[in-house]
């Protein structure tokens, strides 16, 4: 039984290499439409990176949040929005900063009021967490 916990373990951890890989590819393409200049093209493919990875890692999330309830769950959907304000940093940062495709609201970068709103909720779901082993 514990050789066949490690395969399917061994299989996820291919897959997920795969589509790291693939998400890196899908990342460098739009850079280059962008900006011709090698330094912006390889911040630029960061953020790309960083908001496609953000994604694939709120689905599995969503998608594991289903089965898990109680405080557990809680703790959860708080990593769940963290994720969701570090993915909405990078958007931001893409948009207003690197693109400026729209001027930066009043001045104020919103980007890190994204992020520390994002390491919030990350204490908050090592708060609950931590509730678990108390309540054991």
């Amino acid at each position: 039984m514990i050789n066949i916990l490690k395969e399917v373990f061994r299989i996820v951890n291919m897959k997920f290499l795969c589509l790291l890989s693939v998400l890196l590819v899908l990342s460098v393409m739009p850079a280059y439409a962008f900006d011709m200049e090698t330094t912006k093209q390889i911040i630029i493919s960061i953020d790309f990176l960083g908001v496609f990875i953000g994604v694939v890692i709120l689905i599995s999330v969503a998608t594991t949040l289903k089965s898990v309830g109680g405080i557990l769950g809680i703790s959860y959907r708080y990593i769940l929005y963290g994720i969701s304000f570090q993915v909405l940093a990078l958007i931001y940062t893409l948009v207003f900063v690197r693109f400026k495709i729209y001027p930066t609201p009043a001045g104020v970068d919103v980007h890190h009021l994204l992020m520390i709103l994002g390491i919030v909720f990350f204490a908050l779901a090592a708060y609950k967490l931590k509730l678990i082993k108390t309540k054991t």
